[in-house]
């Protein structure tokens, strides 16, 4: 997954800096949708809930099965070693600048979900990186 607010300026400097060759133009690591999911309830709505399908559901309604994958970004960490992991990137450049709820309109366990995650980098089974 690639967050395009982190990456583009990266682009210009690898064409600033006349760098040539195959890249692999997306953040470190894996998240999946389910985390995706977990990290929007966190900041965004606490109140969301959603409801995962199985996978003969899925066969229904998709023409190809899924495949899940990670690049390896080995030369891009290279030439940019502060580039933000996939969930440090999404909570800096996605979740935190659209968060529509502050502290006092989250329940109680959200609310200690959100002071774990801001002193851990761990709910549940969702961890990152802090900064």
């Amino acid at each position: 997954m690639t967050i395009f607010d982190e990456l583009l300026p990266i682009s210009i400097e690898i064409a600033k800096r006349n760098l040539t060759g195959i890249w692999n133009f997306t953040n470190p690591g894996v998240v999946s949708h389910n985390e995706i999911l977990e990290m929007y309830r966190l900041y965004i709505d606490p109140n969301f809930t959603w409801k995962n399908f199985s996978l003969e559901e899925q066969a229904q309604v998709i023409v190809a099965p899924r495949s899940n994958n990670e690049l390896d970004i080995t030369k891009l960490n290279q030439e940019f070693p502060l580039l933000l992991s996939i969930k440090e990137s999404l909570i800096k450049n996605v979740f935190k600048p659209n968060q529509k709820c502050s502290y006092c309109c989250l329940s109680s366990d959200r609310m200690a979900d959100k002071q774990e995650a801001n002193r851990t980098g761990r709910v549940g089974d969702l961890e990152f990186e802090l900064d």
